[in-house]
């Protein structure tokens, strides 16, 4: 075989080529100098797929050739390490949007499935209206719960006492300070489940609670009551004294008729004693001095405690005027600007109104200024409240209620540091405001989350410090819930200071209408006199006739008999001891043996019974009629008239049971205000007639 033909040429060619491919696929990349690597980085090669390794040549010994320093490429530069990343700063207090016509659209919402029997969009619209008053800062939103309440009344005529409850409730929460809504709360609670009182007890408690701190309901309730205690001491006057006159009259018209000659008829003595006696009443003069002239006619007849008792209730008529006017004064509130103060503070649906009525109105006050600053601020309108800040801030530049609202304004603005300056000033005018700790506690916490570490710490303090001064004063704000961190609502995040009640009572005075009202009951109970002077006139002329009664002690006068009841008088029988306690009569019957023949003794006697029960049926009449007068009538004075004005008290609020001052809404149900005044009438009208029956 020729290895060399051209044939062999093109073999052996083949095979060297494949040789060369299969050595370069084996070879190693020389080394590069150190420069070189520190100057430019290592190259990375793509990436590919993985090839499996290919077999290795057979490595053919050669003989030792020196070998170059070996060098070892330094690792790459580790990356810098990133700097912490800053925790994000929690964002401003955001505005409501909201206002009057999405509560208003929500409650149409509610009514109309209501009536549909949607109870799903019902229960939807209810905690909608429940969100928007606390994202617009509304206290109240009364006519919404009354609403509510009759709604609740519908489904319990539809025996449906559960959903009753639900409705009640929910008006409960639109509305946590009117006394009402617990009381028709209580209702329903009572119509689902009768006998569990405690739930209904502690609703009962909290509409008593309310109705105290409400001014509309508190003040007119004020007016009821005053008016009933006025109204009940006039009555007690003028019973007391009544039924004394009759107690007295015939020992007084039978000495009146000595100083007339003997032809004159004693009924004619006695009318012209009536007709000198109603003299007062006939020319106006007053029924104070009326009840004067009567004690004047039987102050010789009374006892000790008897002139007591009848000074003290005449002395008390001219009292009543000025009682009256300050009553007035102390009950307005319907119609002046501390009602318009009062709608503003709650932020509801009158607000509005109250609101143009307060702009309107010339030389506002601080507080209808604050008030309306107040209601701008929660409604989200920054720069009207800034205006009636600013006017207010004239007026009581440091006052720490208003300095918190304007460090409410700053922070809402994110002017953070003047709010926290703000802040400060509040509470060094007022260390026991605790809306103003609050509401640096969240101003600082939301400023250390932009602080780096060298800071953060300091400005942490100072929320907790203001926290735990806010907790100290108001240990109800752990309960608090604040919005989330994402959604900072502003009327839910941040306090808002309101006015005090004595604030409101400063604006509740109405001019002139005390004045009118004592002018009126004095020209009733004193004749015209002035209030002020005439109140002395009954206490000054009773206390000269009670002394005159008390230093006469009944001398120069006749007496009651012990026995019948007949005057006894030395006039018409000389031979009578000094201080005898019988008539002649008695003493010749009972007193003396064998003067009178048995058959007058026995008349005698069967004529003191009659005298006994006749005075016996007259008490209890008097009794009956009114509680206590007949004790007044049996001689028991002090205790009678005791029980006469708790009985006259409890028929007055009975008359008045629809209110002097008619509250909104109506009064209380009349379960609630008849059952306690029954049970007072009930008890007073026992005990006198038990007294009396043990007297008898």
């Amino acid at each position: 075989m020729r290895l060399f033909g051209p044939r062999g040429t093109c073999a052996l060619a083949a095979l060297l080529a494949l040789l060369l491919a299969r050595a370069a696929l084996a070879q190693v990349e020389p080394s590069r100098p150190v420069e070189e690597l520190e100057q430019e980085p290592p190259r990375r090669p793509p990436p590919r797929k993985p090839v499996p390794p290919p077999p290795e040549a057979p490595v053919v010994p050669r003989a030792a050739a020196p070998r170059a320093p070996e060098t070892v490429a330094p690792k790459p530069a580790e990356p810098p390490a990133a700097a912490p990343v800053a925790a994000r700063p929690l964002p401003l207090p955001i505005l409501p949007t909201a206002g009057d016509s999405e509560l208003l659209a929500t409650f149409r919402r509610w009514q109309q499935a209501e009536r549909d029997g949607a109870s799903r969009v019902a229960e939807g619209a209810r905690s909608e209206l429940l969100s928007l008053r606390e994202e617009l800062g509304v206290s109240d939103l009364e006519p919404m719960s009354v609403a509510m309440l009759r709604a609740a009344a519908e489904r319990r005529k539809r025996e449906d006492n559960r959903g009753s409850v639900e409705l009640a409730t929910t008006a409960a929460a639109l509305s946590p300070n009117v006394p009402y809504v617990y009381l028709g709360l209580a209702r329903a609670q009572l119509a689902e489940e009768p006998l569990a009182w405690g739930r209904v007890w502690t609703s009962l408690k909290t509409a008593a609670r309310a109705f105290w701190e409400d001014p509309r309901y508190a003040r007119a309730g004020l007016g009821d009551l005053g008016t009933a205690l006025l109204f009940a001491w006039v009555a007690t006057a003028v019973a007391a004294m009544a039924v004394l006159f009759l107690r007295h009259a015939p020992l007084l018209f039978h000495d009146v008729h000595h100083l007339f000659p003997r032809a004159v008829a004693r009924w004619q003595t006695a009318a012209l004693v009536l007709l000198l006696l109603l003299l007062p009443l006939v020319f106006h003069l007053g029924l104070a001095v009326e009840l004067l002239v009567v004690l004047a006619a039987l102050t010789l007849y009374l006892s000790a405690t008897e002139r007591v008792v009848a000074l003290v209730l005449v002395a008390g008529l001219g009292v009543v005027p000025l009682a009256a006017g300050g009553l007035a004064s102390a009950t307005a509130f319907a119609g002046t600007p501390a009602e318009d103060v009062y709608l503003l503070e709650r932020g509801g649906l009158e607000a509005a109104a109250a609101a143009a009525q307060v702009r309107s109105r010339g030389n506002s006050t601080f507080q209808e200024l604050y008030a309306l600053g107040r209601y701008e601020a929660r409604r989200g309108h920054l720069a009207e409240a800034e205006v009636a800040f600013n006017a207010a801030a004239a007026q009581r530049p440091a006052d720490a209620r208003l300095l918190t609202q304007e460090g409410n304004l700053a922070f809402v603005q994110g002017k953070l540091d003047a709010a926290a300056q703000l802040y400060g000033r509040a509470s060094e005018a007022n260390p026991t405001l605790v809306e103003a700790y609050w509401n640096a506690a969240k101003l600082h916490r939301r400023r250390a989350r932009t602080m780096n570490d060298d800071t953060v710490g300091a400005e942490l303090d100072r929320a907790q410090t203001a926290m735990a001064s806010a907790l100290r004063l108001d240990e109800r704000l752990a309960q608090r819930q604040d919005p989330p961190d994402d959604k900072p609502l502003m009327n839910r995040l941040l306090l808002s200071p309101a006015l005090s009640p004595v604030d409101l009572s400063t604006l509740a005075d109405v001019q002139g209408r005390a004045a009118r009202v004592r002018a009126q009951a004095s020209a009733t109970l004193l004749g015209g006199l002035d209030a002020s002077t005439g109140a002395l006139v009954p206490l000054l002329v009773g206390a000269l006739l009670v002394a005159f009664g008390l230093w006469r002690a009944g001398r120069g006068v006749s007496h009651a008999c012990d026995k019948c009841g007949r005057p006894v008088c030395r006039l018409c029988d000389p031979q009578l001891s000094v201080g005898s306690q019988f008539c002649a009569q008695c003493v010749n019957v009972f007193a003396r043996r064998g003067v009178v023949p048995p058959l007058l003794k026995v008349n005698k006697e069967m004529e003191v019974r009659r005298h006994r029960a006749r005075s016996s049926r007259i008490a209890y009449g008097l009794g009956l009629v009114c509680g206590g007068l007949g004790h007044v009538f049996s001689g028991a004075a002090l205790r009678g008239t005791g029980y006469a004005f708790l009985f006259l008290f409890a028929a007055a609020c009975v008359v008045t049971r629809e209110g002097v001052l008619r509250a909104p809404y109506g009064p209380a149900p009349e379960l609630l205000r008849l059952v306690p005044l029954a049970l007072l009438a009930a008890a007073v009208a026992f005990f006198s007639l038990r007294g009396l029956s043990r007297k008898a």
